[in-house]
């Protein structure tokens, strides 16, 4: 066959004409095709486009719009077809130096293989920064609506793509906001100096298995997508944008019976393939075991003020200028007659505007909310609190890392697109954390149920474990040195060993009990009140019953509760 030369391709959705060259020996490119006249089953044409540094997005558009994606209202097996044909071999990782004994853990790691050399730095609404991994197609991500069948399995139902496929919805309380990218394999390496991570896009890669949700519940086969939930929980078990954070009720086991009653009982609160993907994600992609230096999260907005002045018929609170200086427009406040009490005078209202208004001569600071256009009275017998910030408070951010602004703790954050630290813990949904041996070790374990219909209020035999972390002598606050991965349970990114500090490794608290049995809930993340030093992307609370709930809990509505058991290919 004779070699084949660079031709100008027509596309759906691309500009009118796009030169690129086939790495492939084999495929006919004779023909010009209009934008009316695409072979749609030539998945290699995409393919030629992405290698040859096509734009990610146009070219997955024009892809799902050249194979019928406007006909559709299942957009999965387009999804198929997309993430199989975008690998382009990509395959890096990173290592963290093992401790010495008695020496301080490094927070810093060294990117290896393709990963070395790639840069990110956070966005905010104002700036869109470096990500060098946003256009990489094992990296890049698409928002999308997301629902599961009767048995587990993901599927898309539309994507967020100008005119391509069904509407995407981001506010419709009935539909879940999910964030979609390619399953890459990952192996966890543990050596003499180092430990760390590989990633790669290669599947069957030697010694590499699948993120484990990407393994289908129901057969054990491979899918080449993921999908994670966007937004933490939203009042009535939610995962859209623009509602108010559900606290006050939120344990792991009150997940089991309120998205269930909701949803089903193939969805869960958010797993720990939920965060073992955002760890791996701050692990590559900034070389580091802490957030702290990138994206602090909402950990230090701890306000309680009564009113300096009662009124009647407003949608205000009169705080003093100094107490109103400490406010932010866009965040959430409730006003109840006790500190961060459920309400009927205002329930996690948002912050509209601050300003200095004179009374009668004094100066008083008043923070306006939206109430939905009700107003109310206020007396100096109530109690203005910070509260959780909205579901979407990061949509506006320019990037698919960043926050309003990532290094101050008073406002949520993403990474990869994904809204975390909106100002609560997340109460994990398929882990129960159990006390007692592990190894000849009294440990704090997690035990994971891949079934989301198997989770239970107690631990069962569809609970399993692998590594967990050595109890302190009294119950504390602990810091990690390191965070393990585990090629038992792929899905699970745990301390390994205690000593670390605020500057060294995780940089996070984990609160531990001394006891040697029992069953805790597993919180993550920390809440307003915490600051940078405990709270972050490994903080974790280990310390309450399964049951237990407050005006500090959330969760997440997760998709990724049913996970099979990956068969290596003979």
């Amino acid at each position: 066959m004779a070699t084949k030369k660079a031709k100008s391709i027509r596309f759906p959705g691309l500009p009118d004409t796009y030169t690129f060259a086939t790495k492939s020996s084999d495929l006919e490119l004779d023909n010009v095709y209009s934008k009316d006249n695409v072979d749609s089953r030539d998945d290699a044409l995409y393919a030629s486009i992405l290698a040859g540094g096509g734009d990610y997005k146009a070219t997955m558009r024009s892809f799902f719009l050249a194979n019928g994606a406007n006909a559709l209202t299942d957009l999965s097996v387009l999804c198929d077809r997309w993430y199989a044909l975008s690998r382009t071999g990509w395959s890096g990782g990173v290592r963290f130096p093992v401790p010495a004994a008695g020496a301080a853990a490094s927070s810093d790691g060294t990117k290896i293989g393709d990963n070395a050399g790639l840069t990110c730095t956070p966005s905010t609404v104002t700036t869109a920064n470096r990500d060098d991994y946003a256009t990489l197609p094992l990296f890049a991500v698409v928002d999308c609506n997301t629902y599961l069948d009767d048995t587990g399995r993901p599927h898309i139902s539309a994507i967020d793509l100008d005119d391509c496929g069904p509407a995407f919805a981001r506010t419709d309380p009935a539909k879940i906001v999910g964030v979609l990218q390619m399953a890459g394999w990952v192996k966890f390496v543990s050596e003499s100096d180092t430990y760390g991570f590989d990633y790669t896009d290669q599947a069957e890669a030697a010694g590499f298995h699948p993120l484990s949700e990407a393994v289908e519940l129901e057969d054990n086969s491979v899918r080449s997508w993921v999908v994670h939930g966007k937004y933490g929980f939203g009042e009535g078990w939610t995962c859209c944008s623009g509602v108010k954070t559900k606290v006050w009720n939120v344990s792991h086991n009150s997940q089991l019976t309120g998205v269930r009653g909701v949803w089903g009982n193939r969805y869960c609160g958010a797993t720990s393939a939920d965060d073992a993907w955002l760890k791996l994600m701050l692990y590559l992609k900034y070389g580091q075991l802490d957030s702290d230096r990138v994206l602090h999260g909402c950990n230090n907005y701890n306000y309680e003020y009564q009113p300096a002045l009662g009124e009647t018929g407003v949608e205000r609170i009169l705080l003093t200028p100094a107490q109103a200086d400490n406010l932010i427009v866009g965040s959430t406040i409730v006003l109840a007659a006790s500190k961060r009490a459920q309400s009927n005078v205002v329930d996690r209202a948002r912050i509209t505007a601050i300003e200095t208004v004179e009374i009668d001569g004094t100066s008083y600071g008043a923070v306006y909310v939206d109430n939905g256009g009700q107003t109310f009275d206020t007396t100096t017998e109530l109690w203005l609190s910070t509260m959780q910030w909205y579901t979407g408070s990061t949509d506006d951010v320019l990037g698919n890392d960043g926050g309003i602004d990532p290094t101050s703790d008073k406002y949520p954050v993403k990474l990869q697109g994904i809204e975390y630290m909106v100002g609560c813990y997340e109460a994990m949904g398929d882990v129960i954390l159990v006390y007692g041996d592990n190894g000849g070790v009294n440990c704090c374990t997690p035990w994971i149920c891949r079934d989301a219909s198997k989770l239970a209020t107690a631990k069962n035999a569809s609970y399993k474990c692998a590594h967990g972390v050595p109890t302190p002598a009294s119950n504390s606050w602990q810091y990690p040195k390191q965070m393990h991965g585990s090629n038992t349970l792929p899905e699970l990114i745990f301390p390994a060993d205690l000593g670390g500090s605020t500057s060294a490794g995780p940089r996070d608290g984990f609160y531990l009990l001394s006891a040697s049995s029992g069953s805790y809930e597993w919180l993550r993340f920390g809440y307003l009140n915490y600051g940078v030093g405990y709270a972050g992307l490994s903080c974790g609370g280990g310390g309450n019953g399964l049951g237990y709930a407050d005006w500090y809990i959330g969760g997440r509505l997760s998709v990724t509760g049913n996970r099979g058991e990956f068969q290596a290919a003979a």
